[in-house]
């Protein structure tokens, strides 16, 4: 989540553990205050980790930017 911060405002961050290790798995979900926020945070993120897809899910003035 802290990687994400200089981009905007974070709402809700959602990081998926591995049960049996209690280790992140690498998927997490961010929620954004707006929209420019999650688009800035995926250029930038997608170039730094080109394993990493990012998708938009809209709903009014928000966005979350799954990686």
């Amino acid at each position: 989540e802290n990687a994400f911060r200089p981009f905007g405002d974070i709402r809700n961050a959602r990081i998926l553990l591995d049960p049996a290790t209690q280790m992140g798995t690498g998927v997490g979900f961010l929620l954004y205050a707006q929209k420019h926020q999650a688009e800035k945070a995926s250029e930038v993120m997608f170039l730094e980790r080109p394993f990493a897809i990012a998708k938009f899910l809209e709903k009014k003035s928000t966005a979350k930017f799954i990686y």
